[in-house]
């Protein structure tokens, strides 16, 4: 009798039992069955889905990233409400490719739009697509912005959206250092990684609905190093008026980790919440949309003094091309 030609890493059924259940297998019962599994498996593989960003060369993206920040401080007797809101407008330009899928992006700021509202003081806003002088505190933003507007940040980012690598100008390093007493420390490697989280980080390989991957990044605050771990879960494709839209579920645990400068302070993180949820496009490899929502309770004790706070924040996150 010929010899069947099955893969040896191929799982075959237990024949043994099937010959005790079902009397002698033959040549042609072992092929059905063999056929019958790799159907099984081709129904399977076809229930996957590949995500993955599809960075062409020459592509330009735009990035929109909407943020409103609410928080509420309580020291003793006297409290303080504070609602930050912040438009980031940026344009993608894709160099080049790499054969593994990284691309070469020359990333630019291309907009800020800032709100902030206390009820103490006025309110501060500011517009960098707005031609008319400023006043105030707006003015001290304006010039500290001006020099790195439309310049751009070269960096590399894998088909997972996590970025390999960043390259800054010893004159570019110096006008951010300047921005950062302004607005912080926006184009530094740890707070691009950050950003990039809310375009979300892509698992290595095909998955199947309910299935699961992690990704942490750390970046530094006035407090301390927060850590934030998320897990994403793939949730199948959605029918939508854009067509089929995959969509992943987003949670997530922060952990703050205090710095060691101040022995006389310590910091407690009582509450802590991250959801959220994005939604891409496999068929033209590129994210559509993401949101997320963050609350954080934190305690500081500073030597006789107990500040609570509270913060909330919403991130809204979209990708349109632009060209070619």
């Amino acid at each position: 009798m010929a010899r069947s030609n099955i893969p040896l890493d191929f799982p075959t059924p237990d024949f043994a039992r099937v010959r005790e259940e079902s009397g002698p297998v033959t040549e042609r019962s072992m092929r059905s069955l063999y056929f019958a599994a790799l159907d099984t498996r081709r129904r399977l593989t076809r229930l996957q889905q590949e995500l993955g960003w599809k960075f062409q060369p020459g592509q330009q993206l735009k990035v929109s990233i909407e943020q409103k920040t609410e928080s509420h401080t309580r020291v003793a007797d006297q409290s303080l409400k504070m609602t930050v809101q912040l438009l980031v407008e940026e344009k993608w330009d894709v160099k080049e490719v790499a054969e593994n899928g990284v691309a070469t992006i020359d990333r630019s700021l291309t907009r800020i739009q800032l709100s902030i509202r206390s009820g103490v003081d006025e309110e501060i806003t500011f517009d960098s697509s707005q031609q008319r002088s400023a006043p105030g505190v707006a003015r001290t933003i304006a010039e500290a912005l001006a020099p790195v507007l439309g310049k751009p940040v070269r960096i590399q980012v894998n088909p997972r959206g996590a970025v390999v690598d960043v390259e800054l100008g010893k004159e570019l390093k110096g006008q951010l250092a300047e921005l950062a007493k302004v607005l912080g420390d926006f184009f530094s490697p740890d707070s691009i990684e950050q950003q990039l989280m809310t375009i979300g980080r892509l698992p290595a390989g095909p998955v199947s609905k309910g299935q699961s991957w992690m990704a942490n990044v750390e970046s530094a605050t006035a407090l301390g190093k927060l850590s934030v771990a998320r897990t994403f879960t793939y949730e199948g494709e959605k029918n939508t008026t854009d067509g089929s839209v995959s969509e992943i579920a987003i949670a997530g645990q922060l952990k703050l980790i205090p710095g060691t400068g101040e022995k006389d302070r310590t910091v407690t993180l009582r509450e802590q919440q991250l959801t959220g949820v994005l939604r891409f496009d496999a068929a033209a490899g590129r994210l559509l949309e993401s949101t997320e929502q963050q609350k954080l309770g934190i305690q500081t004790a500073y030597r006789e003094l107990r500040i609570q706070s509270e913060v909330a924040t919403s991130t809204r996150t979209t990708v349109t091309l632009v060209g070619p």
